[in-house]
C-alpha cells in the first residue's frame, strides 16, 4: 500500500491572535506541525509527505523541517486562498506511484495513530473515508428573522457525525473529484468527492480530535499533550 499525506498548514491564526501561521503554535516547545507530522511519519504505508503552508511561512517551514526531520524527503508548498485551494496544491505534488492520498489538518494534532490506520484498513475497500464523531449536541435548526434566530426543526442526532481529519481517498477519485467538481469554498475533501459523485464513508474516531481553532481549544490540546 503506497500513500501520500497532504498536511495542510496554511491557516492564518487569526482566531487565536497570532502574527504568524497557526502551523507554528508551539506546545512543549514543539510546534504544531511537528507534533502531528511525527504520528504519519511513522506509518509505514505512508511514503510521500507533502506540507501546505502560506507563502510567507515557506522558509520557515524549510527550517522547522530541516531542525526535527533532517533525514525525511518531504515536499513543502504554498498554500492558497482558501483550504480546499490549499489541498488541490498539495494534490499536484502528489507521486503518480501513490495508490492513496490522506489529507489531515495540521491544526488536529490530537489525531491518534489507530485511527489513521483504521482509515487506511477501510479505505481498501470503500475507496473514500474520512475520521468523524457521533453528534453529541442538542442540535436545532434556525431561521433568522427581524427578531432573531427562530428553530425551525429540532433536529434528531442519531445519524449525525461530526467530520474531522484525516480523510483518505483512492488517489485517482481524489484528482478526478478536483478536476470536475473543485470549488474554492469547499469545507473538505469529502465534500468535494461527495459532488462529484463518490460515496464518502465514516470511519469513528474520538470526539477529542479537535481542530485548534480558538484559544479554549490550546487550552484542551496542552492539557492532553502534557
Amino acid at each position: 500500500m503506497v500513500v501520500s499525506c497532504i498536511l495542510v498548514g496554511a491557516g492564518k491564526g487569526t482566531r487565536l491572535g497570532l502574527s504568524s501561521g497557526k502551523a507554528f503554535l508551539e506546545i512543549n516547545s514543539r510546534p504544531l506541525v511537528v507534533l502531528t507530522m511525527e504520528k504519519f511519519l511513522r506509518q509505514r504505508q505512508i511514503k510521500q509527505m507533502i506540507l501546505v503552508v502560506r507563502r510567507e511561512d515557506l522558509r520557515k517551514a524549510r527550517q522547522v523541517v530541516k531542525k526535527f526531520f533532517p533525514t525525511k524527503d518531504i515536499d513543502i508548498v504554498p498554500g492558497g486562498a482558501t483550504r480546499s485551494q490549499s489541498v488541490r496544491n498539495g494534490l499536484a505534488k502528489v507521486s503518480d506511484f501513490s495508490e492513496y492520498v490522506m489529507v489531515h489538518d495540521v491544526a488536529r494534532v490530537l489525531v491518534r495513530e489507530k485511527e489513521i490506520q483504521a482509515l487506511l484498513r477501510h479505505v481498501k475497500k470503500q475507496r473514500c473515508c474520512a475520521l468523524g464523531s457521533r453528534a453529541s449536541k442538542t442540535l436545532k435548526r434556525t431561521r433568522k428573522n427581524a427578531k432573531g434566530y427562530r428553530i425551525v426543526e429540532h433536529v434528531q442526532r442519531n445519524d449525525l457525525f461530526e467530520i474531522h481529519t484525516p480523510q483518505v481517498f483512492e488517489r485517482k477519485v481524489l484528482q478526478k473529484a478536483y478536476e470536475k467538481s473543485f470549488s474554492k469554498d469547499a469545507l473538505d475533501s469529502s465534500q468535494v468527492c461527495g459532488k462529484a459523485g463518490y460515496t464518502v464513508y465514516i470511519v469513528p474516531g474520538s470526539s477529542d480530535n479537535i481542530k485548534i481553532t480558538y484559544p479554549q481549544d490550546l487550552v484542551f490540546a496542552r492539557e492532553v499533550l502534557r
